[in-house]
């Protein structure tokens, strides 16, 4: 089946990438794992990394049934084949968005991809698999009320024009590598300082900031 998204194009370096409104429902039913896109596990032909599932519904699952604070960033996916065709929005003849138009023109509009459409997370699979949990893991996994409804920002990355299969794997499995390399997670002093939800960091703060003992010049 043809799908259709709300999309803003934008454009960095080689790739030429969308950002897309989806439903939760909608991302457990089309975002895919890369194991289930791709046969071949040989070493060159690996596209993901492993999945560690009880990560995932120890943490990330109770944080999204338990925090009615729950906020993801965009899921990042590698749409494969489906013959991507962007339809922009033209504002020119809306007086309205005379003043917009140089923002407006070719960056919003519709992405359509015919039904040989293939998607997997490229950066995020554990907050996929979190959300599949909800979304089909039933009594076991209760999800919020509306949860199916909520909406989350999904990146998708578009293979350059006449690459070759071979080629866009190569290109993906660089861009895995640039989103997951030059991801530095916060030290242990910012979790502290940051965290709402870590009964020992909200103490550790309460302390600093209330007894003399724990103060200093």
């Amino acid at each position: 089946m043809a799908s259709s998204y709300s999309a803003m194009k934008l454009k960095m370096g080689n790739w030429d990438y969308y950002v897309v409104r989806m439903k939760m429902a909608e991302v457990a039913k089309e975002v895919k794992f890369a194991s289930e896109v791709n046969d071949d596990k040989t070493l060159d032909e690996v596209i993901q990394r492993e999945l560690k599932e009880s990560r995932s519904k120890k943490q990330i699952v109770r944080y999204l049934q338990k925090n009615e604070e729950r906020f993801f960033g965009s899921i990042v996916v590698a749409a494969l084949e489906g013959e991507p065709t962007f339809f922009a929005i033209e504002a020119k003849n809306d007086p309205k968005f005379a003043a917009f138009q140089n923002q407006v023109n070719e960056t919003f509009g519709v992405l359509f991809f015919d039904d040989s459409l293939k998607i997997y997370a490229l950066d995020g699979q554990h907050r996929l698999f979190a959300i599949k949990e909800l979304i089909d893991g039933g009594s076991e996994t209760p999800q919020p009320v509306g949860f199916s409804d909520e909406t989350i920002s999904v990146i998708f990355v578009i293979p350059q024009k006449g690459a070759s299969p071979d080629e866009f794997k190569k290109s993906y499995r660089r861009l895995f590598t640039s989103l997951n390399r030059h991801a530095k997670p916060m030290n242990m002093v910012t979790n502290i300082i940051m965290d709402e939800d870590d009964r020992f960091s909200i103490i550790t703060r309460y302390l600093i900031s209330e007894y003399d003992f724990f103060s200093w010049d």
